[in-house]
């Protein structure tokens, strides 16, 4: 019964849907619950307690769930949970390490930008483990991009322009690989492919279901059913609102509702 048990999945809000839906792809038997803390969003522009704080309590709170495992498909959290991947009793991955080990096998030039919310690069994961011999990296915080994504005007001029003119410093940087280190910045991915127009864009949705993967394999978790797996969707804020923000998401869900974490 425990290969049956559903994979938990938590961002600050909707970003977290773009790792999801590579999550499904890639394990389609298998059962998920999505925890969107719009209530809590943006993470980017907390303290770091703040956020240790609030990923133990998701985490909690799905591990009561009975999850056999959990991604935590949000960078700012994901940097800020050492200590609970580590004494936690399921496997937990987060999404910084498979997508910066990505990065640096895609680049050719070695020209790096690092694209996160203001807390992930101030910490400096990424800085850390895109940096060698052969790499120059650019990372730049970009907090401001996650209401932009998190909006329904998303593809208007304005929020282009915004990004455009945030970008404008990496015009003369020979940008070939850039790295979403936040999972809203794939929601904004053709505004952004305009200031990197032949740069390879690193979303962190396929490395890391590919590392849930090889992790469930290790653990002989993978559910062995081959019917397509159920998938159940939360908000901690509006559930209006909500549904109105990822009218976009067009993976089909089983139910979708409103909790208080």
């Amino acid at each position: 019964m425990y290969k049956k048990r559903p994979i938990g999945v938590f961002d600050s809000g909707i970003g977290g849907l773009t790792v999801l839906k590579d999550l499904i792809d890639i394990l389609p038997n298998e059962d998920f619950i999505y925890i969107a803390d719009t209530a809590y969003c943006p993470y980017g522009t907390k303290s770091k307690t703040e956020i240790t704080q609030r990923v133990e309590q998701i985490v909690d709170y799905l591990i009561n769930m009975k999850v056999k495992a959990i991604i935590i498909a949000c960078n700012t959290a994901t940097a800020n949970a050492k200590e609970i991947i580590e004494k936690a009793n399921i496997p937990i991955i987060g999404v910084i390490d498979p997508t910066a080990k990505e990065a640096v096998y895609a680049t050719k030039n070695g020209n790096i930008a690092v694209l996160a919310t203001n807390l992930t690069i101030k910490l400096g994961i990424y800085q850390q483990l895109l940096s060698t011999e052969n790499t120059r990296v650019y990372a730049l915080g970009c907090s401001n991009f996650v209401p932009l994504a998190e909006s329904n005007n998303r593809d208007s001029e304005e929020t282009n322009k915004e990004i455009q003119e945030t970008l404008f410093q990496f015009h003369d940087k020979n940008i070939d690989t850039v790295v979403y280190g936040c999972t809203h910045f794939g929601l904004l991915n053709e505004s952004i492919k305009r200031s990197f127009p032949n740069a390879k864009i690193i979303s962190c949705g396929v490395p890391t279901a590919l590392l849930l993967k090889e992790n469930m394999e290790k653990f002989k978790i993978v559910n062995d059913n081959c019917n397509k797996g159920k998938i159940n969707i939360c908000t901690t804020g509006n559930l209006k609102s909500f549904k109105g923000q990822i009218s976009w998401f067009i993976y089909p869900y089983d139910t979708i509702k409103q909790v208080n974490i």
